[in-house]
């Protein structure tokens, strides 16, 4: 019959361990020109023509 045991993973137990890091790193970039509508909320406003060709330059 095959030994069915498993052993429960323990980072303390591996011979050779490893440094794991991670990073998150957000940037937030605003384009120049954009619609000026009071009646749209601030996720309705599009950039004008000029904002996109400005967005395309940076």
């Amino acid at each position: 019959m095959e030994n069915t045991e498993t052993k429960q993973f323990n980072p303390e137990n591996r011979e050779a361990k490893e440094i794991i890091t991670s990073k998150i790193e957000l940037r937030f970039f605003r384009h120049a020109e954009k619609e000026s509508d009071k009646n749209k909320s601030d996720e309705e406003i599009e950039l004008t023509e000029t904002g996109r060709r400005q967005a395309v330059e940076k």
